[in-house]
Formats: structure tokens, C-alpha cells, sequence
């Protein structure tokens, strides 16, 4: 036995003894690796052109590139690949440096480039390019809980600036490839609905099927990680190669392959589980190489996809072929050792990685949350239109008019269901109408109202108005959280104000403000003289005014000198209401100054005049005022304070809170005009 087990172990040491010197002669056989960066007169032309522009572009020669770009669209140019030089061109026009500073001066540049040529496509285009590629070095490479409120603000911004200029540039007379491309980009970030992306994907490729980078977007769009499903961009590029000629299709689908692979990662290239077809990628790979047999960069790909498919003998011929020649794109030099020694040793497949077991959990795609952000919709509406109702049937009911309250109540609910607050507006409206027909009735002409009790209805009356939009506000963020992680509340809120949804939460406020303080003046006493609703001055009103209005322009030129970081961040954050004008400028100068203004210059003042005087009626009622306005800092509130003040002072004056409400709508004017001429940094 002993004899034997020796005998065993001898014979195993001689095995790999022998296995050893076999392996270090055959490696010292395959030849020295040569890295080419161009194997093909197409690479090493895109070299040219890529050189080319780095220098014209450093010398800031607009003529020049704009004569390039020009010659690039005409000739077509393209890789073997099917990628144009013109792509090329344009990401080193994108290419953003390092430092921030020298950012900002190519976004600079390509804007004096839009200014000094304004029908030029190639200067928007590549505008919209580098604006693009500015965004993501903001939010940066991390996943969406990485990513810093800032850098979701900037990313949004950024992005939403290079849509507008490649709205701009669809409009000129010239029109170029690139502008497809750069727009799949602004997709990719802005999360478009995919039927949006796939029309343009469509138009792109019916205008120019030849561009390849159309393809490479598109199945980088419907990777899972982004904005699509698994196996679906697999299942697109075989739809597509079967549309081709009979005796095409397999090359084709080779060439998709090859462009898919450009944007993906290896882990998402799978030849296998009924994903990528291994066996007709390489028939068509085989008819390319059988039609252009020195042609290197096919043979390069051939062989990598080779390895990705762990293809150890197709691996291996190619190498036969190619030698120690490789492609930098594709190979670093160690992985480019490590794939020799796959395909000739027997070793490790570089290109496949190893399996892991993933996280599970539940994962919303877009159209999980296209039908939350619907369902939120309609909860919001309905919230609106039934609060709306409550208030317009107790308004009915101090009047002794029950079933017209219940119709408005009904009326409020289905309409504010498609169409949100202008719902509810018609069926107050419809309210007011029908009360004003029917017979007067007695009420109290007194002049004196409870001060506790007026402070009590001011004081519900500030809460609700801003409790109901928070309230609004949290059910709506739910669809943003999920689309961007749950500790990115702050960026939910700006997408929020961006879009228009935090403006048309604030305006259904304001108007379920207005019908609560209708409800508060109770049915014993006018509601225009509870409220204000008198017939001004009119001397009083036009001279002052306009003298208050440019009061308040001085101070809030003034405050912005020494605006804190807290009411700068609030006044940053409002202007982003700007990029959905309409209810921005229906939430600033119509309802808001409605709602405040009967609040506090109209139901407070006349509640407190007669019992407690003018100056504490004026100071009161401006210090809870300035409370309402809490999202300021010390600063922004001292200026809400005086704007109290001042307005307090011209309803003494004019002797109604019309003057008012038209004041405060002025003075957001201004701010609004200024968000749009000159937003805050």
C-alpha cells in the first residue's frame, strides 16, 4: 500500500510537471501584444477628425468647425461599426474638463458660438450635447441615493436647458443627424414615457438609418437600470434585423450586436437564457469577415463577443488571425493577456462575471410609477373638489339654502376630477350666481366684531392654508421618492415645482382659503364688509398705490444685498415654479395675493380696527403675516413683516382690501418678471 500511494503521487508531480512546461511553451509562442489605435482607415480617419477638433476648438476657430461638422454631414462619414465621425466630432465638442471653472467656459464658448451664428444647427446642436454631459458631472456616476440635492437640481436644470435648445434648433431651416442623437441623451436623464422615446427613436431612424449611435442609445435606454425590462432591447435589435433583406438579416443582427455592445456593460450582455442569439450573431460576423477578411476591427469585435459568449474555439481562430494586435476601446492590456490565456490556456473567462446573488426587493419601473403619479392625481382632485364642496354647502347652509349646496357639492367633486380647481371655481361661481337671485335677506349692519373670535378664524383659517399644502404636497412627492430613492425628498420637492404640481397645490389652497373665509364671516353679516370688499378710494388708490409699490421694489432691491442663505434657498427654490409659466404666474399674482389678503387685510383688519386700533390691528395682523411665510430666513421674514405693514397702511387709506390684493399681485409680478429675466444663481 505505501508503495503504491508513492507510486500515485509521483506520477500526479510528473502530470503537472508536464502540463507546466507545455503551458510555458506554447505561451511563449503567441506574439508580443501591439496596441493599434487605428486598425482600419475609418479609425484612423476618426482620429483625424477627433485631433482636428481638439485643436480648432482650443483655438476657439468657430469657422473652421463649422466647416468640419458641414464636410462630416455631407460625406457620411462612418466607422466600420456604423458609427459616424460626426458623433465623434460632437463628443469632443461635449467633452466636459475636469475643474468647474473650465465647464463653465465651454458651456460659455458654445453659447457665444449660438449668439455669433444663430441659424447655425452645428452650434445648438453641440450646445445641447455639452449641456447634457454638464448635467450628469453634476448628479455624477453614483445611483440615485448618492446623488446630493444640489446635484439633482443641477442635473435637472441642466438638462431641462438643453431640451430648450434642441426645441430652438428643430426649428431652423439646416438640420443635422446629431440632433438625434444628442436628444436620445436628454431622454436618457429626463426619463421620457417611452412611447415619446420610441417616436423619436423612429423618426431619427427613418430620417438616417446609417447612424449607428441611433441604434447603440436606444439599447442603452432599455437596459434594465434605466428605462427598461429585461430582454427587451434584445428582443428590439432581432425585430429590427428581420425587417432586413433575406440575406442580410444575420449580418444585421451582427451589426446590432456590435452597436449594443458599444453602450453596455458585459454583465449585460448575455448569450444566453433566450437573450442574445450567439449562434447568428457569429453566422453574421462569419459573412462580414468572408466579404472583408483583413478588416480588423470586425475580427476585434468578433473576438471579444467571442469571449462574451465563452466561444473558447471562435476566440481562439480570431486570435490565430489577428496575433498580438489589439484595439485599446476594447482591450486594456491585461485584459487582453487574460483573454489570450482563456482561448489558448484554458484559463478564466475575463468577460464574464462571476454570479452574485442580487438584493431582492421590490423594483418600480415607469409605468408602476406613471400609474401611482395618475392615482395621486386623482386623490388630489378629489380631496380638492370634496373640501371645496364641504365649504360651498356650509356657505349654502347659513343661508337657508341646503339643496343648492348639496348640487354644489356634487358638482365640485365630478368636475374637479378632470379638470382640479377650475372645478370647483365654476361650481362656487355657479353658488354665488344662484344666491345673488334669490330674495335678500336682514342682516347685521354693525361695524364691531369679536377681536378673540376674529383671531381664532385667522388663525384656522393660516393653518389650513398651509397645512393643505403640505398635506398635498407628500402624497405627491411618493412618485418622485420612488423614481429617485427615499432620501432625496429636497430633490422631489424641486422636481415638484419645476413641473408645476407644487403651483397648482398652492392655487387649490388659495381658493379653498378664499371659500373658508367666505364660511367664517358666518350668515349674519354682509360678506363684502366682513371681508373688505368695499368700493376703494379711488384718489387714495391711485396715488398710493404705485408710491408702495415702488417702496416695496426699493426694499427688495435692498434685502438682496443681505438676503441669509435660508431665504435665498426659499427664493431659489420658488423660481423653479418659472419652467411651467402659467401656474406660476396664476399661483403668485392672482390667488396667493387673494387668499393673504382676505385673510389679513380683509377678515383680520375688519375684525380688529374698531377694538383694537390701527398700529396693533397693523402689527398683528403683519406679524402672523410674516409667520405664514416660516420657509424664509430672518431677513425674508423682516420683509414680509413690512410688506404687512405697508399694506395694512394702504387699506387705511383706500379703505378696502382691493388696493391690497392688487399691491401684493404687483409686487409678486416683480418677482416673477425677475425670475424670468434674471433667475437667482
Amino acid at each position: 500500500m505505501p508503495a503504491f500511494i508513492a507510486l500515485r503521487a509521483t506520477v500526479r508531480f510528473l502530470a503537472v510537471a508536464l502540463f507546466a512546461c507545455a503551458t510555458t511553451a506554447f505561451s511563449a509562442d503567441l506574439p508580443p501584444a501591439e496596441s493599434l489605435d487605428g486598425p482600419t482607415p475609418a479609425y484612423r480617419r476618426s482620429l483625424e477628425i477627433t485631433n482636428e477638433t481638439r485643436e480648432e476648438l482650443a483655438a476657439g476657430n468657430i469657422d473652421r468647425l463649422e466647416a468640419i461638422a458641414a464636410q462630416l454631414r455631407a460625406s457620411k462619414e462612418r466607422l466600420d461599426g456604423g458609427g459616424w465621425l460626426l458623433s465623434s466630432y460632437y463628443w469632443v465638442l461635449a467633452k466636459m474638463p475636469d475643474e468647474e471653472q473650465d465647464q463653465a467656459g465651454r458651456i460659455a464658448f458654445l453659447e457665444k458660438w449660438v449668439a455669433e451664428r444663430p441659424q447655425s444647427i452645428t452650434a445648438r446642436v453641440a450646445l445641447a450635447w455639452a449641456l447634457t454631459r454638464y448635467a450628469w458631472k453634476a448628479r455624477g456616476s453614483g445611483t440615485n441615493d448618492t446623488v446630493s440635492d444640489e446635484g439633482w437640481r443641477l442635473f435637472g436644470e441642466r438638462l431641462d436647458q438643453a431640451r430648450v435648445v434642441l426645441d430652438e434648433a428643430k426649428k431652423l431651416k439646416e438640420q443635422c443627424p446629431g440632433w438625434y442623437e444628442a436628444a436620445q441623451s436628454v431622454a436618457l436623464g429626463q426619463g421620457w414615457d417611452p412611447d415619446e422615446y420610441f417616436a423619436l427613436v423612429d423618426e431619427a431612424i427613418g430620417r438616417e438609418p446609417t447612424y449607428g449611435a441611433y441604434y447603440s442609445n436606444a439599447c442603452y435606454w432599455m437596459l434594465p437600470r434605466w428605462h427598461g425590462e429585461e430582454g427587451e432591447f434584445e428582443a428590439w435589435i432581432t425585430g429590427l434585423a428581420d425587417k432586413s433583406p433575406e440575406g442580410e438579416r444575420d449580418r444585421r443582427y451582427a451589426a446590432l450586436v456590435w452597436s449594443a455592445d458599444l453602450m453596455a456593460k458585459n454583465r449585460d450582455m448575455v448569450f444566453a437564457e433566450g437573450r442574445l442569439d450567439w449562434e447568428r450573431t457569429k453566422k453574421g460576423f462569419q459573412e462580414w469577415i468572408a466579404r472583408e477578411p483583413d478588416n480588423l476591427m470586425v475580427r476585434f469585435v468578433f473576438t471579444r463577443l467571442a469571449v462574451l459568449a465563452d466561444d473558447r474555439e471562435t476566440a481562439r481562430e480570431q486570435f490565430d488571425f489577428t496575433g498580438g494586435r489589439y484595439f485599446p476601446r476594447i482591450w486594456t492590456p491585461a485584459s487582453f493577456e487574460a483573454a489570450r490565456r482563456y482561448a489558448y490556456e484554458g484559463g478564466p473567462n475575463p468577460l464574464i462575471p462571476k454570479k452574485t446573488v442580487e438584493r431582492k426587493g421590490p423594483r418600480f419601473d415607469f409605468e408602476t410609477i406613471r400609474n401611482i403619479r395618475i392615482g395621486v392625481h386623482v386623490l388630489l382632485a378629489l380631496a380638492g373638489g370634496f373640501l371645496a364642496g364641504f365649504i360651498l354647502l356650509i356657505i349654502a347652509w347659513q343661508r337657508k339654502e341646503v339643496w343648492a349646496g348639496v348640487i354644489a357639492v356634487f358638482v365640485a367633486v365630478f368636475a374637479s376630477l378632470p379638470f382640479g380647481t377650475i372645478g370647483s371655481l365654476a361650481a362656487g361661481v355657479g353658488l354665488w350666481v344662484y344666491l345673488r337671485c334669490r330674495p335678500a335677506r336682514t342682516l347685521d349692519e354693525g361695524g364691531r366684531f369679536s377681536p378673540w373670535m376674529t383671531l381664532a378664524g385667522v388663525i384656522c383659517l393660516a393653518v389650513a392654508y398651509l397645512g393643505m399644502q403640505v398635506m398635498a404636497v407628500i402624497p405627491a412627492m411618493i412618485p418622485y421618492l420612488l423614481e429617485m430613492g427615499p432620501s432625496q425628498q429636497a430633490a422631489a420637492v424641486e422636481r415638484l415645482m419645476a413641473n408645476g404640481q407644487a403651483e397648482r397645490i398652492a392655487i387649490s389652497a388659495a381658493w379653498l382659503v378664499v371659500l373658508g373665509a367666505v364660511a367664517v364671516c358666518g350668515s349674519r353679516v354682509r360678506i363684502a364688509k366682513r371681508l373688505g370688499l368695499s368700493r376703494p378710494g379711488l384718489k387714495a388708490s391711485l396715488l398710493w398705490t404705485p408710491v408702495f409699490l415702488i417702496v416695496i421694489a426699493a426694499m427688495g432691491y435692498a434685502v438682496d444685498r443681505v438676503l441669509d442663505a435660508r431665504s435665498m434657498e426659499a427664493l431659489k427654490l420658488m423660481q423653479m415654479g418659472r419652467h411651467s409659466p402659467a401656474t406660476f404666474i396664476l399661483s403668485l399674482c392672482l390667488f396667493a395675493p387673494l387668499a393673504e389678503e382676505l385673510i389679513f387685510r380683509g377678515y383680520a383688519y375688519s375684525g380688529w380696527i374698531r377694538s383694537m386700533g390701527w398700529w396693533l390691528t397693523a402689527l398683528v395682523s403683519s406679524l402672523i403675516f410674516a409667520l405664514l411665510h416660516i420657509q424664509y430666513g430672518w431677513v425674508g421674514l423682516v420683509y414680509v413683516f413690512v410688506l404687512g405693514m405697508l399694506l395694512a397702511l394702504l387699506r387705511r387709506l383706500s379703505g378696502s382690501v382691493i388696493p391690497c390684493i392688487v399691491l401684493h399681485s404687483a409686487a409678486n409680478a416683480v418677482f416673477v418678471i425677475s425670475s424670468f429675466v434674471s433667475p437667482l444663481g
